[in-house]
């Protein structure tokens, strides 16, 4: 279950999660995390289960928005920025 505390969370490198622990239908991980690019501003989708380390993310209805959510929240996140974007 997403964490719902409203806190933001990093990871130990100080980035951004938008969004973690979402257990796809199929039962994989699905995150979604601030990129490290120095380039441009960036987010990672990573989806990982026990037996296949990137599987394709399987999201039902409810699951679909946590990641619509979050990566509406890194894209306000960066407009707020004045990002190029």
């Amino acid at each position: 279950m997403p964490d719902t505390s409203g806190e933001p969370r990093y990871t130990q490198r100080g980035f951004r999660i938008y969004a973690d622990d979402i257990i796809d239908s199929k039962g994989s991980k699905v995150s979604v995390v601030q990129s490290s690019s120095a380039e441009d501003d960036c987010v990672w989708i990573f989806c990982k289960n026990e037996s296949w380390a990137n599987p394709d993310p399987h999201l039902n209805v409810e699951q679909a928005r946590i990641v619509r959510d979050a990566l509406s929240e890194f894209i306000s996140d960066h407009d707020e920025e004045g990002s190029d974007a």
